[in-house]
């Protein structure tokens, strides 16, 4: 779960590294694409792929519009914020989970687990309103980070409509599925912008970047998720989102970006207890 956490870290860096190259949309529909080719041959040799229902892939398309809303709104927030500030933002995500589970499944979260929970929202929020208390009560929050926020609202409903929509297939159907009505909904909605891109004139690294957020942060975790999710309880699977930011953090030291600036280390810690308390219990 370490290197899931790690290799989830990267995704930040290489999206915004790439963003600037193309059409969010655009990119988002060939990452999924490319996703679903490798796991269609994984599904092919492993269940064998048949063609579902309709109504099975009505409830597959509504499952990957989670993902759909996520990823586009990714690589059009990585124009605008930082690295640094969606990796500690990823952490509203199981908060949202949170909130969409009591709504949605009646699990209600015990009183402690609510209340940090609370404090790493607190956390986040005072990094999107860049350390300062003007910009929270005015609401003056970056472009960007609030593009990201309304991202991850929508990968927060992910685990929630799978439990819901989800049924008798195995993880890794669905998980073809999921991306490949992705890239359906993807390639109505980019249109002929798809056509349009010159792809041969396109740089190297967004070829790279897509090779590594398709194999590394769609295949290899899925698999590593799969592998501790039998051999350690799913709450402390989970807790791992939120050592992610430390590993941003770290990454973006080490990239010569620096460190975050003082006046919003007070989230970037209420982050950090999060994970302390998480990975704890």
């Amino acid at each position: 779960m370490m290197i899931y956490a790690l290799l989830i870290s990267g995704t930040f860096h290489v999206g915004h590294s790439i963003a600037g190259d193309i059409n969010p949309v655009v990119l988002t529909f060939a990452r999924f694409f490319m996703g679903s080719v490798i796991f269609g041959i994984y599904v092919g040799f492993s269940h064998g792929i048949k063609l579902p229902k309709p109504c099975r892939i009505v409830r597959y398309t509504f499952i990957s519009l989670c993902l759909v809303i996520y990823f586009v709104c990714m690589f059009t927030a990585l124009r605008y914020t930082t690295a640094a500030n969606t990796g500690v933002e990823y952490t509203l995500v199981p908060v949202f989970t949170t909130i969409y589970g009591a709504l949605f499944l009646k699990e209600v979260p015990n009183a402690g687990k609510a209340a940090v929970l609370g404090v790493v929202m607190l956390g986040a929020v005072w990094v999107i309103a860049g350390g300062s208390a003007e910009n929270l009560v005015s609401l003056k929050f970056n472009k960007g980070d609030m593009i990201f926020v309304a991202g991850c609202m929508g990968m927060g409903m992910y685990p929630v409509l799978s439990k819901l929509l989800a049924k008798d297939e195995p993880t890794p159907v669905l998980t073809f599925w999921t991306l490949a009505t992705g890239a359906a909904v993807l390639a109505f909605w980019a249109n002929t912008d798809i056509v349009r891109t010159n792809w041969s004139e396109l740089p190297l690294r967004l070829y790279l970047g897509l090779g590594y957020l398709t194999v590394f942060t769609t295949a290899v975790t899925f698999f590593i998720i799969q592998y501790a999710g039998r051999r350690l309880p799913v709450s402390k699977v989970m807790s791992y989102i939120y050592i992610i930011p430390l590993f941003v953090l770290a990454e973006n030291f080490l990239l010569g970006n620096g460190l975050p600036d003082v006046s919003v280390l007070p989230g970037v810690l209420a982050v950090s207890f999060g994970t302390w308390y998480f990975m704890k219990n």
